[in-house]
């Protein structure tokens, strides 16, 4: 099962895609920041943390329509209640999501703003929950998934947002790949316009397809760095922040 949503082929399921990103981000930070600092695993696992979790794991159906008002509801449940206590009230928090988890992440960012724990930097990969655009339903799939209802207003002091291959219909634009008709019925989530809350920095367009998620979070940005990149130096400036010793030259 992935979410309530039957998938027959385990080794498609797509939470796996960003699973083995944030591995792979993970190793690469972990080994970055030792030689950074010249600190031993042990500490460097004191400061910095990498957690995995599905799109599923970071949704609260009693939230799914949530409005801000009962927002703070959240409170009266017990798995929101651990992922509260895991992160504490002082922990700089770092959301990266990809399609439905990307959805679900820039709503997530939101409620634990409500419930006084800041996201520093959110990055998402071509997120979708929209419901279809073409034909103008949410469709079957969209509505047994586990995500929220509403459209994010994401509450994050840096927030990347990188879209994949958009199909449209209206101008014969259509796709080889499987994974881009996928999110084409989920509904990729089109950002026009962000309010101040989210501090949207780049909303940026690529043609890579929607499985193609470690291709948009290493690709250049008109920041003039990838979204992993500008994520690797803003955890190495929470550290620098916390007093660590910089590398002598």
């Amino acid at each position: 099962m992935w979410g309530n949503v039957n998938l027959p082929l385990k080794s498609l399921w797509p939470h796996r895609i960003t699973y083995h990103l944030a591995r792979r981000f993970h190793f690469r930070m972990f080994r970055y920041l030792q030689a950074r600092w010249h600190l031993p695993s042990v500490f460097v696992r004191h400061y910095y943390r990498c957690d995995y979790l599905s799109y599923t794991e970071i949704f609260y159906r009693e939230a799914k329509r949530y409005h801000d008002a009962s927002v703070p509801s959240l409170r009266l449940n017990p798995a929101f209640i651990r992922l509260c206590q895991n992160i504490g009230q002082h922990t700089q928090v770092f959301i990266v999501g990809h399609s439905l988890g990307g959805w679900n992440g820039a709503h997530l960012s939101r409620i634990l703003a409500a419930h006084g724990i800041r996201c520093r930097f959110l990055v998402t990969l071509d997120p979708v929950g929209c419901g279809n655009h073409d034909i103008g339903i949410a469709g079957n799939l969209m509505r047994q998934a586990q995500i929220y209802h509403n459209i994010p207003v994401p509450v994050a002091n840096k927030w990347i947002n990188i879209r994949g291959f958009q199909i449209r219909l209206a101008e014969n634009r259509f796709s080889a790949e499987w994974e881009n008709w996928v999110s084409w019925a989920g509904g990729q989530w089109l950002i026009k316009t962000a309010p101040p809350e989210s501090h949207l920095l780049v909303n940026q367009c690529t043609q890579y397809s929607h499985r193609q998620a470690e291709n948009m979070f290493t690709c250049p940005t008109r920041l003039g760095l990838s979204a992993a990149s500008a994520l690797m130096q803003e955890i190495e400036a929470v550290l620098q922040n916390a007093g660590l010793p910089p590398l002598n030259n």
